[in-house]
């Protein structure tokens, strides 16, 4: 593994997630329709299915994508525990790495990873995630009717950009779904 990941802050996080869902599975032992159910489980987890509507891999073609994953509780993977799964709310913290670049000359590229808090809905507005990013206002990103994500052009995504991306950078667009993610 590359070393500049090993030392990026949100490693360890990742690798504490996928160490409990790990230890969650190895639970089930050698019952078949248990580990059966939790990869099931997990695949619809990281790739945005059910009640979990942000995660997953969002696309902007040749300029960018957005990957976002659930931090999730200690998963319980056994037939005794699948009410508990399918009662249990939906997270409100997510992992989030970003790339974007300019399409035609390259002459900015941004790249963040961190995390996202769900903000809830409003009588005005919809359901959000916010990105946390070091140094910047939190950053606003909304889930479309179509399923797509969208990081508005306001004031706080401008001056996230300024910081992370340089020289006109942004990453204030809509990304849609990646068909590869499914």
């Amino acid at each position: 593994m590359n070393s500049a990941l090993q030392e990026h802050p949100q490693h360890a996080a990742l690798k504490q997630d996928q160490l409990a869902w790990l230890k969650a599975r190895d639970r089930c032992a050698a019952d078949a329709a248990c580990i059966t159910e939790a990869y099931q489980q997990r695949l619809n987890q990281l790739q945005g299915g059910s009640s979990l509507s942000w995660a997953g891999v969002f696309e902007l073609p040749g300029t960018g994508s957005l990957a976002i994953y659930p931090v999730l509780a200690t998963p319980q993977a056994n037939a005794a525990n699948d009410a508990a799964n399918a009662n249990a709310p939906a997270p409100t913290r997510y992992r989030v790495s970003m790339q974007t670049a300019e399409p035609k000359t390259a002459r900015w590229s941004c790249e963040w990873h961190g995390e996202a808090h769900l903000l809830p809905a409003s009588a005005t507005l919809p359901k959000r995630l916010q990105l946390l990013m070091p140094g910047a206002m939190p950053v606003a990103l909304s889930l479309q009717a179509d399923g797509s994500l969208e990081i508005a052009n306001d004031a706080a995504a401008q001056a996230a950009a300024d910081s992370l991306c340089g020289n006109g950078g942004s990453f204030a667009f809509r990304y849609r779904r990646s068909s590869a993610a499914r």
